[in-house]
This record gives C-alpha cells, structure tokens and sequence, in this order.
C-alpha cells in the first residue's frame, strides 16, 4: 500500500506519515510514492501512536532501530514522563478545587476585593 492511499483511507496528512515512515526507516521508495508492506503500515500506526504519546523524535527514530529490550526502556521512559506530568497536572487540579470549595463556602480571604 502506498503511503497516499493510507493517509487518503485513514484520512491523515500524507506529509505526517511520510515523514515518519522516512524518519522510522519504514517503507520503499517506488513510482508514485513509497511503498509500505502491511507489517510497516502497522507499524506506521504505531509511530503514529508513540508521536501523539509524545515520545520525541529521536526517540522514536531509535524505537524503531532497536531490539525488543531497548523499546521496553522507552516506553518505561515515556511512561514515567506522562505519569509524572499526570501527576503534575493532578496537584493543579486540587488548588483549584480547594479554590472552588472556598469560594463556595463564601470564604472572605479568597473573593480578593
């Protein structure tokens, strides 16, 4: 399948998915575009996947690169990454809750006038 026919089928930019198929190795190059076997395509998905996930660009260039023990560090990297920022993201959260359960209680510190 060729990398237009995905992007036109799965409705992405065909720009996106070639430049990481390019960047992931993935695909050959041929008349019209490159050409991409099934098992690369699955694969192009995945790239799609770890890229959303936020994995960088050279990382998901040596993913791609590496041997199965290699990829489970990064994705225990990525993971630890995204679970910290949930956490993060968790503590603002609570500020603001805290803020919403005083003005609620019509606490006279937080109406800020």
């Amino acid at each position: 399948m060729k990398i237009s026919e995905l992007a036109n089928h799965c409705s992405l930019a065909e720009a996106r998915l070639s430049a990481l198929a390019a960047l992931c190795s993935l695909g050959t190059p041929s008349e019209g575009g490159t050409e991409l076997t099934d098992e690369e395509a699955c694969a192009l998905g995945v790239a799609l996947f770890l890229e959303d996930a936020g994995l960088p660009e050279g990382e998901l260039a040596a993913y791609f690169s590496s041997d199965d023990a290699t990829r489970r560090c990064v994705l225990r990297r990525l993971r630890a990454a995204l679970l910290e920022q949930a956490h993060t993201a968790q503590k603002r959260i609570d500020k603001v809750d805290w803020l919403l359960r005083k003005l609620e209680t019509k606490s006279p510190a937080i109406k800020g006038g």
